[in-house]
């Protein structure tokens, strides 16, 4: 695991290092060093994207250690101070540097549940992009959802045992928008191919949390239906509303297609600086961000409602298929402090 290492020194301290280098007596100030459990970069999403040679701005920071050390690394990150990146062999031959502005505005959750005491896990994350509520709407809608993944677990688990019924909805919806592997019917989203059943299913929590930012984000109409957040998540992905998170192999050939990745189309080609280290490790699902102007969100959700009423007049026409009524539950996002940090120091 890479450590994130700072050094507690003020500003006039640090213009002092900077001025003399050489003669400045290390002594005066001291390294904390915390584990770095993993980060999210999302330039697209702002416009404080660095160059090459500045130090990385992630929009998700995840650390953990010890609280000695946590503490002041956390408040030298929020004060906009920057900190070096190292492997655990303390390489430091290929510095990176993490640093988050201070002109931001940054929340902090803590993990106290950790393997070892007088130990903790800290979150830190861009307030306005990963809120579900901004509690305001802007000309651009733009948003990052990280989902935990104990809490997708606990959804379906919920769903499957309580309900049922809600499954077979969404199953049906999905069968007739021509998604689901060795169904039937004309792929209607326009995906470069059909999914497994099952993992589209899972997929539920999180389609409702990227369609509650998304509503969240817009005065425009959405179908308050789990059928429909659903088939959105997956049209926004496809039509480059949204997009997950680059990997390594899709930054070497973005927008291709990779037969060892099933989401390869997913990962919006122009969308490069949208990345991720650590999150899987960290017990939190592929991030997705989503980005377009609210004019391109209102064609996207008119193409959207055209696609989805007419499967729903295709359902009406017969008793065997007629819907029912399964709305989308008013979700909170859970505490940080209770899901983003499954780390233990």
């Amino acid at each position: 695991m890479k450590k994130l290492t700072i050094e507690n020194m003020s500003s006039t301290e640090q213009a002092a290092a900077a001025a003399n280098p050489s003669r400045w007596d290390q002594r005066k100030s001291r390294a904390f060093s915390v584990a770095l459990g993993g980060r999210v970069l999302a330039g697209l999403l702002w416009d404080n994207e660095p160059s090459r040679q500045q130090a990385e701005r992630p929009m998700l920071t995840v650390l953990g250690g010890l609280d000695t050390e946590l503490a002041p690394v956390v408040r030298n990150l929020l004060v906009g101070r920057r900190a070096l990146v190292t492997d655990s062999g303390g390489n430091w031959e290929e510095m990176q540097r993490i640093e988050l502005l201070s002109s931001e505005s940054y929340a902090v959750s803590y993990d106290r549940a950790c393997a070892e005491d007088g130990s903790s896990g800290a979150a830190l994350y861009l307030k306005r992009l990963l809120v579900l509520d901004p509690q305001s709407v802007e000309e651009e809608v733009r948003a990052l959802i990280v989902t935990p993944r104990w809490y997708t677990d606990e959804e379906n688990a919920r769903i499957q045992q309580r309900e049922p019924e809600l499954l077979a909805e969404v199953s049906l919806h999905l069968e007739m928008l021509g998604v689901v592997e060795g169904g039937f019917g004309s792929n209607r989203l326009s995906l470069p191919h059909k999914l497994a059943a099952s993992e589209l299913l899972r997929l539920i929590p999180q389609a409702v949390r990227v369609g509650t930012a998304i509503n969240r984000r817009t005065r425009l109409p959405l179908v308050a239906r789990v059928d429909y957040y659903l088939q959105i998540y997956l049209a926004a992905c496809a039509w480059g509303v949204a997009s997950l998170t680059h990997t390594e192999q899709s930054l070497k050939h973005p927008g291709k297609a990779d037969p060892e990745d099933a989401w390869w189309w997913a990962r919006q080609e122009q969308w490069t600086s949208f990345r991720e280290s650590g999150m899987a490790d960290c017990g939190l699902e592929t991030p997705v961000a989503v980005r377009c102007s609210q004019e391109a969100l209102k064609q996207f959700l008119v193409a959207q409602n055209r696609i989805y009423f007419a499967v729903q007049a295709e359902r009406m026409s017969s008793p065997a298929t007629r819907p029912t009524i399964h709305l989308v539950r008013e979700l909170t996002a859970p505490p940080p402090a209770e899901t983003i940090m499954p780390i233990a120091a």
